[in-house]
């Protein structure tokens, strides 16, 4: 009979099964691997499982419904009743033709065609014992191109529903004589290889006694030399032989697949399984099946491990088939060809090896355990004479099977590859012994005391970077949730990079928007320290973070939100060991960002004093500086009769003049507090503060009392002992007091510096948000509407005009302003909508509001636009300041006009 080969399928059908609920094919059993992408790859649908379907009714139309449908063309002869399963190549649907018979019809996707000349042979009657029995098969037009299809007898049950969670020995021999006689069948009565020889692939006819049929034919190749060797093939990793790697698809190909097979029978998960069903990385897949000796731990049987180390022989010429599995269920025992034929047993006496300082070895797993007892002793053998001693002993004992001697290459003294080499050289002959690497323990348990060493947590980065932790684990673990290798330091091979790289992502989002991170080398080593951690003790690495980042007691705004989601994370899952990981290393740096945020808060609480001190030095100097200018203004507002020829006159100016400024010094003094607290620019408000006092100077004799704050007897005699020093020489004392006051204006306007005028800092076109604009709306209505009744309560009080008293003068300005409420929001609509632009249209508003605040009712055109809007709310608080209108205007009215303005030019900023 001719070696069997499969023929070349495309390397997008390929997929990888590490344990018994994954499938990479569609057959009657179904599949895991939908074309909708990853959320479909978790689904296991199969003939006999009606959880995992989606039945499609008989009506259905042939619209995408995310799952397959099934074509139009052949609801003619079969109507649909449930989609049992789909994958990389088709759907299987269950279905019943018109007689009422059920069948299972594949229908291929597009660009996926089938073997008709396979189907055409495996619907030999012959063959029904091990295929179902096909009654169509062909192929159509849809609207997505040409598909296969095929009608196919119905089965509901896998081989992998009858194993469930393992056999015990009797009934466990009966099934895998069944399986051996289907897959005798395939190679020697239909002359066809199945490569792709899997539990979910095999259907069960009848249980008892059980009749088992291989269902899906896509691995199924014929025995031509063409298809012996290379070619791509998509079959489950873990029930592909060692020889899958080069592609060597022979005959014992599938019998490897059958030794694995067997070890589900016996225990109801794969080698590729923990006893809890947690399924092995790939990598270690890979590895288990290519490194080391076969392990067995899982099967307590010596006759099953018998029958495991003949079937799992890597080297495919010395693996069993058909005839030593009859023999094997018949009660022999064949012979077991390779290194797997004894593992665990007395290793046979080899030839002397003579190691440093003359002591000789002939058991290679005492080597092994002196290699690893005497780390420094070792790397001078293996960097010297030793190296070419041990190949030549390997080779001439037969021992290179079992230890990988390219790790013997290229060693020197001081570089982690001699080490890498002794403890793989441990792991193939004696993984009973504890892994160690330059002496210290590397199991789970050592790697924990690394961690706690500083010196030892470089030999945990030595490891990772030697890419060891995968070889440390084929060592005899011990622990209860591991089956004959360590599936801690298993987990730790494969997670270890990724957790670093994902814990560096992490850092990258949480700080590159405001602040890039560089990773120095301390901080490298923190992260993979703490990655390590995570994987051996997730608990434990999760408290240790937390209690440190506990410490950050006033952390930056990005640590905050941080340690909030490091509280919540799960440090066993891959996400959460990420977040633990980088929050080792962000810990510190929100330590060092903490301490500069307290720097930077000293540092602002020093200038706001430094500022406030300042203002406050502003304001008294302005104080100073307004009072003697006050007086000029009143001496000089009676001018006529200060400096007339009659003394008596002249004396009773300078008294007025002293009065008004002691009246109006409590006003003066809070002017002077508005002009600092106006903020920036503050020669521009200085001087409008000094202008204002300059005119209450003036029309001092017509204001009315301000009796808000009095001033203090001391300031009131200084200023009357003064002002008697000019009793009858009014010109020196107007001198004098004009040069102090502008002597106090030159030193304030000197302490004020800062940028001046109205329109500086402008953006001409920059665009303001919605939001934005929404405030400058509600300040320009404030803004106006307080100018509006401002400039009425200013003008009247200091001219005298209207028919009104100055009490009166609050309710009848208010009226007024209710009266102008609807031009006023116009206008200030049209400001905001145009803003920063209209700028200059806003000035002319407030022109306009003084304008009909001074003159209002001497305008009559005006009235015909009086629409009052909220006058009893307007008149109630015009009422309020009663005979204070007027210091109402200018020390409440004016400020809050001049803030509205200031914050409106900020709004308009970038």
């Amino acid at each position: 009979m001719a070696e069997p080969a499969d023929a070349p399928r495309p390397a997008a059908d390929r997929t990888r099964q590490q344990g018994r609920r994954s499938t990479p094919t569609v057959q009657q059993g179904g599949s895991d691997e939908a074309p909708g992408g990853p959320g479909a790859a978790g689904r296991t649908r199969r003939q006999g499982r009606p959880d995992a379907t989606r039945r499609q009714e008989p009506g259905e139309s042939s619209a995408n419904t995310g799952d397959p449908v099934f074509p139009d063309a052949l609801r003619d002869r079969y109507t649909p009743e449930e989609l049992r399963g789909y994958g990389t190549e088709g759907a299987v649907w269950r279905c019943t033709t018109g007689a009422g018979q059920r069948v299972a019809v594949k229908v291929n996707f597009a660009g996926r065609p089938m073997d008709a000349e396979l189907l055409d042979h495996l619907s030999r009657p012959a063959f029904r014992r091990h295929v179902p029995e096909i009654h169509d098969h062909g192929r159509l037009m849809t609207p997505h191109g040409e598909v296969f299809w095929a009608a196919m007898e119905y089965l509901d049950r896998t081989l992998e529903d009858v194993v469930g969670a393992g056999l015990d020995a009797a009934r466990g021999q009966e099934v895998l004589a069944e399986v051996a006689r289907c897959l005798a069948f395939w190679q020697g009565e239909i002359e066809r290889n199945p490569l792709d020889f899997k539990p979910d692939n095999l259907m069960v006819r009848a249980e008892s006694p059980p009749r088992v049929v291989l269902a899906d034919f896509g691995g199924v190749a014929a025995f031509t030399a063409s298809q012996q060797v290379g070619g791509t093939f998509m079959a489950a990793l873990a029930y592909t032989p060692p020889e899958g790697v080069w592609q060597e698809k022979r005959s014992p190909w599938p019998w490897w697949s059958l030794g694995e097979i067997a070890y589900l029978i016996r225990t109801g998960h794969t080698r590729f399984q923990s006893p809890d069903g947690t399924r092995y990385p790939d990598e270690v897949v890979l590895r288990i099946r290519h490194v080391g000796v076969l392990e067995l731990g899982g099967i307590a049987e010596p006759r099953w491990q018998l029958l495991l180390r003949g079937l799992l022989t890597r080297d495919p010429a010395d693996r069993w088939t058909h005839g030593e599995i009859t023999e094997w269920l018949a009660g022999g025992s064949p012979a077991v060809i390779g290194p797997e034929a004894a593992p665990g047993a007395t290793e046979p006496k080899h030839g002397p090896i003579t190691f440093a300082h003359g002591r000789t070895f002939r058991d290679p797993a005492e080597l092994a355990v002196q290699l690893l007892d005497a780390p420094d002793l070792a790397e001078e053998w293996l960097c010297g004479e030793g190296r070419q001693a041990l190949l030549d002993w390997l080779g001439r004992e037969k021992l290179t099977s079992r230890f990988d001697i390219t790790l013997l290459r290229g060693l020197s003294k001081g570089l982690p590859g001699v080490h890498r080499a002794v403890l793989a050289f441990g792991a193939s002959f004696a993984p009973s012994a504890v892994p160690r690497w330059r002496g210290h323990p590397v199991d789970a348990g050592g790697l924990l005391q690394l961690l706690g060493d500083g010196d030892g947590a470089a030999i945990a980065r030595e490891l990772a970077d030697s890419r060891a932790f995968g070889t440390a684990a084929e060592y005899r673990c011990g622990h209860d949730s591991c089956a004959g290798r360590c599936a801690v330091l298993d987990e730790v091979a494969v997670e270890l990079p990724r957790t670093v790289a994902a814990a560096e992502a992490v850092i990258r989002e949480t700080r590159a928007p405001d602040a890039p991170i560089s990773l120095g080398d301390p901080e490298r080593a923190r992260l993979h320290d703490l990655a390590l951690l995570v994987l051996l003790e997730p608990s434990l690495a999760a408290r240790q973070v937390r209690a440190g980042a506990a410490t950050v007691l006033f952390g930056p705004r990005w640590w905050r939100s941080f340690a909030l989601r490091v509280a919540r994370a799960d440090p066993s899952t891959p996400a959460g060991r990420a977040l633990v990981t980088a929050a080792g290393v962000l810990e510190r740096r929100a330590h060092e960002d903490t301490s500069g945020a307290i720097g930077e808060q000293r540092d602002a609480v020093r200038r706001r004093l430094s500022r406030s001190g300042r203002s406050l030095g502003i304001a008294l100097l302005s104080f100073f500086g307004m009072l003697p200018a006050l007086w000029v203004a009143a001496m000089l507002a009676h001018a006529e009769q200060a400096f007339g020829d009659n003394p008596a006159l002249a004396a009773a100016a300078m008294n007025g003049a002293t009065a008004v400024q002691l009246g109006l010094a409590p006003a003066v003094l809070v002017l002077a507090s508005l002009t600092v607290l106006l903020g920036r620019p503050r020669r521009f408000w200085t001087l409008c503060g000094w202008g204002l006092a300059v005119l209450c100077g003036f029309f001092g004799d017509t204001l009315p009392p301000f009796t808000i704050v009095e001033v203090p007897g001391p300031v009131d005699d200084l200023l009357t002992e003064v002002a008697g020093l000019w009793t009858g020489k009014p010109w020196p004392g107007v001198l004098v007091s004009l040069l102090v006051a502008g002597v106090f204006l030159l030193v304030v306007q000197r302490l004020s510096a800062g940028p001046a005028g109205w329109t500086d800092g402008y953006p001409s076109t920059r665009a303001v948000s919605p939001p934005r604009r929404a405030a400058v709306y509600g300040l320009v209505v404030v803004a106006l509407l307080a100018g509006l009744w401002a400039a009425g309560a200013l003008a009247s009080a200091v001219t005298g005009r209207g028919r009104f008293s100055i009490g009166d003068g609050g309710p009848y300005f208010a009226v007024v302003q209710s009266s102008f409420v609807l031009p006023v929001l116009v206008a200030a609509a049209i400001v905001a909508m145009g803003w920063p632009r209209t700028h200059r249209l806003l000035l002319a508003c407030f022109a306009g509001v003084v304008v009909i605040g001074v003159w209002g009712t001497e305008i009559p055109p005006l009235e015909a636009i009086r629409y009052p809007v909220l006058t009893g709310p307007l008149v109630r608080l015009g009422a309020f300041w009663g005979s204070g209108a007027f210091w109402a205007a200018l020390l409440v009215y004016l400020p809050v006009i001049g803030l509205c303005y200031r914050t409106v030019r900020r709004l308009g900023r970038p």
